[in-house]
């Protein structure tokens, strides 16, 4: 059996967990750099420490829409993470679902994804998020590509 304890209010890594990676999804890049500035501590052997190779799966969630975590805080544990929107089109928060990586396996994985997804949608709504709002997304430190607010257009990654 494995116990995953989650206490409220508990501070985890933004490098390695999917809650965290979720977060940093409308960051610009030199801004992640900046917060993952320190050593990038290995909690697992799945941990990336690099910066790098952290800013990569990043933008891939943001890509998605979605972040994943295969081990790389606790052994054993997956998390499927979705950022939550404010109505600036700023990720206000993340909400995701954890559990043991023999419970969330390639069979149920996408079921999660949809879900998780769809649950950060919601609460993105809630707070005013619209799909068709402008959003800024930073490409690299000296671009910027502005979305242009259309009927329909959905900025890539967003719920």
């Amino acid at each position: 059996m494995i116990f995953v304890n989650m206490d409220v209010g508990r501070s985890e890594p933004l490098h390695c967990t999917a809650l965290g990676k979720a977060l940093l999804i409308s960051f610009p890049k030199e801004k992640i750099k900046s917060l993952l500035s320190g050593k990038l501590e290995k909690y697992t052997r799945s941990t990336k420490t690099g910066v790098k190779s952290v800013i990569a799966e990043i933008e891939r969630a943001g890509r998605q829409g979605f972040a994943v975590d295969n081990g790389e805080y606790r052994d054993g544990v997956r998390c499927i993470a979705a950022p939550v929107y404010d109505f600036r089109g700023k990720v206000a928060a993340a909400i995701g679902v954890s559990g043991p990586v023999s419970r969330i396996g390639a069979k149920k994985i996408k079921g999660i994804i949809k879900e998780v997804k769809s649950a950060a949608g919601r609460f993105s709504r809630k707070l005013g998020y619209k799909k068709q709002i402008n959003r800024t997304i930073a490409l690299d430190s000296h671009k910027k590509c502005h979305c242009e607010k259309r009927s329909g257009e959905v900025p890539k990654g967003s719920p």
